[in-house]
Formats: structure tokens, sequence, C-alpha cells
């Protein structure tokens, strides 16, 4: 084995056990726990089992499934499908378990982050230790930490570093293997998160822009623009199983786009300036301390989009970088491109304060209070007032572009520092900074246990013949996703479940069918409403309903009632729930037969025929 691949395999093993070691214990409970804080984590449990469902057993596409909202379906095309994490699970689930495969998934995306902010950096400095520095930094930013406790999509950052080195590479070095090479990395990154992708166009959108101005005759000539038309053609190309479905939905209006379920949208959910420049709310040492617990209090947005912290010594030296680049011995014109090391800088610099006034969201909020009021960020409009666009929903998330173009900024501020110091010196300046980078981005762990899957579902799992079961309560999103968890054990289709985006004709059996809509709410069952026969039940195989005792249930939100999807739902314990739930099993009991040898004191089984 040569040099080059030993080093580069050597730099791999080294981000893999600082991925453990930061994100420990993922790695100590690595089959038993998946690496999630909250119940978003099963759902992309769920979609991980679903593609190995769909695409090996049933032989279909995962773009729609009907094992969820049956009997309609519904599209996941606009869904949080990360066919990246989903086609690697294929593979694994026949080497371990659905939890173990989770969490290597998650665990790779930190070595894999970090080793293209690596070779990204690398490319600009030729400075191994800047370069590792720089993939620190960007693997273990707080924004990546915090999602990774979220979201699997979210987790997986790795494929943006490379494909902007590409896309250098193929502006200094124009040729069709690096077009190729750098539409498939943008085509995963697609396939890791449609908001990623969004995020390396604008990025790629700065890129021409930039270097328009500086090198017009380039860019604009030469064998660069077909070049450039050959990527995207390979990265539509590559993306379009995916790509194509989700647009369809989008043109069709089958989907919304815009989220402003929280009554505030957009700005409810942009960064707030000061969190840029706040340490971590995630560090296990003051994350319980008044003082900066009471700081993230008074920051705007909702708890996990305030974590957007850029690091002080990723700043320190970013800043060096933008002080100090194109003198010192790196003023000279790189070979390929003939730009010195400041139209690199620049550009980086540009980059990171492009996306962060991005991230700010539509207007300008500092420790929650609102400044520019006779004016609006370009988040409102570039991107919310754009078709498309706007399905980022959530401009804090453009952050994580903020900790790349810092951690390039930040490897060129090593590097520029290293060039001075004496070689024993350089190794402590650089092995300081890991140190310091490492310190200020530690965060507390994220687990969650996967919930034991009642005695019924495994005995469900081993009747034979294709039925489906409805879950009672029925659609409220805290009770769904346990049942999109029971679903990866007994494998039958539910009437209900839990999308990113959901068409409103998912819940069309839910609301047409006037025994399910009595479940749905119970409520609204009266002495008379007894009497409405489950005919549509039998006819849509429907073999078993099962009444989740101890589950949540809900009196009818203040939305119309034809609304069905209640995140903001009354949900009710206690004596109102007792009532709720004695509703329903009355008029349960009225029509169907109880299965005794199926139920437990938590659930309660109904036969359908």
């Amino acid at each position: 084995m040569n040099s080059p691949i030993r080093l580069r395999l050597a730099i791999l093993s080294a981000y893999a056990a600082l991925a453990v070691w930061m994100t420990y214990p993922v790695a100590a409970t690595f089959s038993t726990d998946i690496a999630s804080f909250t119940a978003d984590g099963y759902i992309f449990y769920w979609i991980l089992w679903w593609f190995k469902k769909s695409i090996v057993e049933l032989g279909s596409f995962p773009t729609f499934t009907n094992l969820l909202f049956y009997p309609h379906g519904v599209s996941l095309a606009n869904n949080v499908l990360t066919p990246w994490a989903g086609f690697l699970g294929i593979p694994l689930q026949h080497l371990m378990n659905l939890t173990a495969t989770f969490n290597l998934i998650h665990l790779s995306a930190f070595t894999l982050a970090g080793y293209g902010a690596y070779r990204l950096t690398y490319y600009f400095t030729k400075d191994h230790a800047a370069s590792f520095l720089a993939g620190l930094i960007y693997t273990f930013a707080p924004i990546h930490m915090l999602h990774s406790h979220y979201h699997l999509d979210l987790t997986n950052t790795q494929f943006i570093p490379f494909y902007a080195l590409y896309l250098f590479r193929l502006a200094d070095e124009p040729r069709a293997k690096n077009a190729l090479i750098a539409g498939a990395f943008l085509a995963l990154t697609a396939f890791s998160s449609w908001n990623y992708f969004v995020f390396a166009l604008i990025l790629t959108a700065i890129f021409l822009i930039y270097f328009f101005f500086r090198e017009r005759e380039k860019v604009a000539g030469g064998s660069f623009p077909g070049l450039f038309c050959l990527m995207g053609g390979a990265a539509f190309l590559i993306a379009s199983p995916f790509l194509v479905p989700m647009m369809r939905d989008i043109l069709s209006g089958a989907v919304e786009l815009s989220f402003e379920s929280a009554g505030s949208g957009a700005r409810g959910y942009s960064a707030d300036l000061a969190a840029f420049f706040l340490p971590s709310n995630l560090h296990p040492l003051w994350r319980d301390f008044p003082n900066p617990a009471g700081l993230y209090a008074r920051l705007a947005g909702n708890t996990p989009e305030k974590t957007v912290f850029l690091g002080y010594t990723a700043m320190a030296l970013g800043l060096i970088a933008a002080l100090r680049a194109g003198r010192d011995g790196r003023g000279e014109p790189d070979r390929r491109s003939g730009r010195d090391g400041r139209s690199h800088v620049i550009f980086w610099l540009i980059s990171l304060f492009s996306f962060m006034a991005l991230a700010l969201g539509p207007d300008l909020q500092i420790f929650g209070e609102e400044y520019l009021g006779f004016t609006r960020l370009p988040y409102n409009w570039f991107i919310q007032n754009t078709p498309f666009l706007r399905g980022i929903r959530v401009p804090a998330r453009i952050a994580v572009m903020c900790a790349l173009s810092v951690s390039v900024l930040a490897g060129w501020g090593l590097s520029l520092i290293a060039q001075e110091s004496k070689p024993a010196r350089k190794i402590l300046i650089a092995g300081v900074a890991m140190l310091l980078v490492l310190f200020e981005f530690m965060a507390a762990p994220a687990r969650s246990t996967v919930p034991e899957t009642p005695p019924v579902y495994q005995k469900i799992a081993r009747e034979p013949g294709d039925f489906a079961l409805l879950e009672v309560p029925v659609a409220l999103p805290q009770n769904t996703y346990m049942y999109m968890m029971y679903q990866t054990v007994h494998h039958k289709p539910i009437t209900s479940g839990e999308a990113a985006r959901i068409p409103a004709s998912a819940w069309n059996f839910v609301a047409r069918d006037p025994f399910v809509r009595l479940l749905h709410y119970p409520q609204l069952i009266t002495p008379a409403r007894l009497e409405t026969p489950p005919a549509g039940l039998a006819e849509k195989k429907i073999k078993y309903i099962l009444v989740h005792n101890d589950f949540y249930f809900y009196t009818m939100p203040d939305p119309p009632p034809d609304n069905f999807y209640h995140v903001f739902a009354r949900v009710h314990r206690g004596e109102k729930r007792k009532e709720l739930r004695a509703k329903i099993h009355r008029l349960l009991s009225r029509h169907l037969k109880k299965r005794a040898d199926l139920s437990t004191p938590e659930i309660t089984v109904y036969e359908v025929y």
C-alpha cells in the first residue's frame, strides 16, 4: 500500500475514532439505542426499514407507500426520505439489526464529513494539520451535533465539501472527469437532504458570480460552460428517480412548501444573530448553568434552531486568514488556477456572510429583539418568495454552510501561522487548536432506547394473509411515531402515519368513513351515533382495531374539523382521557368482537372479520 493511501486511511480512522468519542455513548449502545433525542429519530428508523421492505421484499420504489395512510397511501417524494441512508441501510440490515444500521450510518456521517472538509481545505492550503483541523470544525460544529440528535438526513453533511472540492477542481482543471464527479457528489448531497441540495446550489451561484467577475474569460469561455452543463446533467440524471416525483407533487399542488404551522412561519425558525457567537448550549459543562441557559432563552426562534455557534477558535483563525491571506508567502498564484490565496479566502468570506444572512431568516433578530424593521433580509425576497426555494422552510439550518465556510477559513489561518513557525512549534500550535475546537464543540449525548414491541404485534406478524390495522388514537403525531416503530415488526398497513409533508388526500379514509371519523373524534360519539356501522372496515381489509389505552387522547382542536392532522391539538390525559377512551370502547364493543387472547391492559384488540 503506497504512502498517500496509508495517510488517507489514517486520517479517516482518526475521524472515525473522534466521532465515536464525541458522540459517546452511541457506540456503547450500538445495537440497543438509536442516536436520537426525539421521536423524529423513529421516523428515520422507519425509513431505513421501508427502503429494504419496498425494494427487496415488495419490488417497488420507495417514493410511495400504502403501508401508511392505508388504504389510499401517501407519496413520500417530499418526505425526509434520505435515499443515501436508505440505500446504504439495505446491505447493512443483512449484517446487523436495524438499530445498529441506524447508528453506523450516523457515525459514518461524522467520519466522512470531517474527511470531506479535510480534502477541501487541503486543496487550498496543502497543509495536513490545518486541513485536519478544518475537518474537526466542520463535522463537530454545534449545528451538526444538534441535528444529529434529531434528524438523520441533516446528519449527513458529508457530501457538501466533496461537491465544493470538485466544483473548484472543475474550474481549475476543466475535464469531463471532474464534471462527472462533481455531479455525482451534488446528487449524493440531494440524496442526503433536499435542503442541503438547495444549499449546494446557492453555493454554486456564489461561486459562479464571484469568479465570473474575477475570471470572466475563463468562466464564460473555453470548455468550462459545457463541462458545467455536463455536471448539472449528471446530477439531474442520478437524482431524477427521486427529484422528478418530488417536483411532480409540488407542481400538482399535492404538498405545501411553506411552513406556517407554528404561527410565525420562517421567522420562528430563523437563527438569531447573537447565537452565532454564544457557546453551544449542547456543551455538557455549562448547558445547565443559569447564565448560558438564560442567554439562550432570550434568543429568537425555537429551541433546536438556536444552536449555530461557530466556535471562538475557528472564528479567530478565520479572522487571521482574512487579514493575512495573500501575504507571508501565500501571495504566489496557484499553478492550476492562477489565483492567489487571497482570492480563495475572499470567496469563502463571501460564502460565510452570504449564508449567515440567509440563516437569519426574513428579519434581523438579536437576543429576540427585531432590528431593521423598515426592511427585510435576503431570505425574504430570495428564498421565501421564490417557488421551490421556499421549501427550505427552516432558515437556521442554512448555518451548516457557515460551518463549512468558517472551517476552510480556520484551516487557512492555521496554515498561515504554521508558515512562520518551527516544526516543533507548528505541531504544538496545531495540537492546541484541535483540542480547543474539540472542547468548544463537546455535546451532551443523544440516545433513545428503541421501545420494546408489545407482544400483540409479534403475534399479528405471524398471521398469514394480507390485512391492515387501525390504531386508536388515530392521528396525533405523539402516537403515530410509535405506530410506525411497531410496523417495522408486524409489517402490516396502518391507516395513519407521519411524514414531513402530508397531502390532504392522505386523510380521506379517516375523513370520509363515518365509523373511523368517530374513532378519530371520540367526543362526537353520542348514544345515537353508537349505531354507526363499521361497514367500510371489512371492505378495506382492516382486520384489527388496536386501542392504546395509555396513549395520548385529545378533543377537537381549534382548527376546522376537516383538519385531521393536529400537531397542536388539545391533548388530554387523566379523567378526560378516560372519558374519551370509554366512548371508544363503547362504540367498538357494540359492533366488534374483543380478542382477549391478543389484548393486554395497555392495548385492547378488536377483530373486524
